[in-house]
């Protein structure tokens, strides 16, 4: 039957390790005697909250609840469970620096240094240890501020993720075996707060090593243009063109405009209460005939992007035309057959203009269009009919409309003079 011998407690976060333990039995008690070099080590205990913890002599089929009390499993009423020079030496594995005997490096373990992902997702944080030494323990830990705040531990025979922390739940180690060879893990549904310095240690009887990886969240913009919902006309003054957004990114996206030479971009910017930024950026100009048809492109880059985003438009802008009514040369004669009356003219002007006739119930129109060589249309309508002495003194009015006219409709008429054959 084993007897304990009480011990009292050391510091929270310091535990005197030696490189070598010997376990005497002295009257039917069970003491520590330590010889050799004495080093500080910063393992944890870190759930152990009693004044007083046990040491007790037992066999190596406890190394597992062992193990456990170590990791801070409430296993044996908080009993550290040292059994023989194997667990003593495992017990050293843990200790993070034993002053004036070994160095701390990232030599012997291999990570990736930057990552960066996208909120929602999951990550692999690599750490693979390289060295010659066996590894006694896996540790990882996440640098809040000043402080450090361990996440995970592994050892030969188990591990524990901590449940102390906003990881539990999403956080596992990806590769572990009992060699200790592969601590990576894996953070699932990535939040703004899991970003920061990870640091992944291998602890070995003579030498800890470790290495920091720097985990980036990102959160990838909607990005949309916004046209003006105006109609642009040449000569109209300096106007918005259009309004480049990229909404709720992390961190800010980059915008940039491409494609005409004329024209200023204004940007803003606006933090979301989650930590996300809004950019709007609006293109201005005074918009001029010369720019129809040229390509304005809005550019966004996020580091959440694998290709910069380019969202285009075609500048689609008016110019209003010169309107006129040509009547016909000759005189109207009663009985004198269908002839062209009037013609309606819409010249060069961007879109297209819109003819229409009213004033006669007979009559119809017949309409042709010429696209100029810079893009502009005339439009030519004829009104035509049979003169007739009924129309005498009536009033024909062409109606022309266009986005560029000012006001957008122009009414041109003339009253019909048809002689009688008689009266010549």
């Amino acid at each position: 039957m084993s007897r304990y011998y009480k011990f009292p407690v050391l510091p929270s976060k310091i535990v005197v390790c030696f490189t070598h333990i010997l376990l005497l039995n002295l009257k039917k008690y069970t003491m520590v005697l330590t010889y050799g070099h004495c080093m500080i080590c910063n393992f944890y205990f870190s759930t152990i909250q009693s004044k007083m913890y046990t040491v007790t002599y037992c066999g190596s089929e406890d190394n597992s609840m062992m193990d456990r009390s170590l990791m801070g499993f409430l296993d044996n009423n908080y009993r550290l469970l040292c059994t023989s020079q194997p667990f003593t030496y495992r017990l050293c594995f843990l200790c993070s620096i034993p002053a004036g005997l070994v160095t701390l490096g990232t030599s012997q373990v291999e990570v990736d240094q930057l990552v960066n992902v996208n909120r929602g997702q999951e990550v692999t944080l690599r750490c693979v240890y390289t060295g010659t030494h066996i590894p006694g323990s896996i540790t990882w830990w996440k640098v809040n501020g000043d402080s450090l705040m361990r996440i995970a531990i592994a050892l030969p025979s188990s591990y524990r993720i901590l449940n102390n922390t906003d990881f539990y739940g999403r956080l596992n180690f990806t590769n572990l075996t009992s060699e200790l060879r592969n601590g990576s893990i894996r953070i699932e549904d990535l939040r703004f707060g899991d970003e920061g310095d990870f640091t992944c240690s291998f602890a070995t009887l003579d030498v800890e090593t470790q290495a920091t990886i720097s985990l980036t969240v990102n959160a990838p913009p909607n990005v949309s243009l916004e046209l003006n919902p105006s109609q642009l006309i040449d000569g109209m003054g300096l106007v918005t063109v259009a309004t480049c957004v990229a909404q709720e990114g992390k961190p800010a996206a980059s915008i940039t405009w491409s494609g005409l030479h004329q024209g200023s971009s204004s940007e803003t910017t606006e933090v979301v209460p989650d930590g996300t930024v809004t950019v709007k950026s609006r293109y201005q100009m005074e918009p001029k005939y010369e720019s129809h048809g040229r390509t304005l492109t809005c550019r966004v880059e996020h580091p959440a992007f694998e290709f910069p985003v380019n969202l285009s438009t075609t500048l689609d802008i008016h110019f209003p035309p010169n309107v006129s009514l040509e009547l016909n040369p000759s005189q109207l004669v009663d009985g004198m057959g269908l002839v062209t009356v009037a013609t309606c003219v819409a010249q060069e002007g961007q879109p297209a203009a819109s003819i229409t006739w009213s004033g006669l119930h007979q009559g119809s129109s017949t309409e042709t269009t010429e696209m100029e060589t810079d893009g502009k249309v005339t439009v030519r309508s004829e009104y035509r009919m049979e003169p007739t002495k009924e129309s005498q003194g009536r009033t024909l009015t062409c109606r022309v409309e266009h986005p560029a006219l000012k006001p957008p409709l122009v009414e041109l008429s003339t009253t019909l003079d048809i002689h009688c054959e008689w009266w010549a």
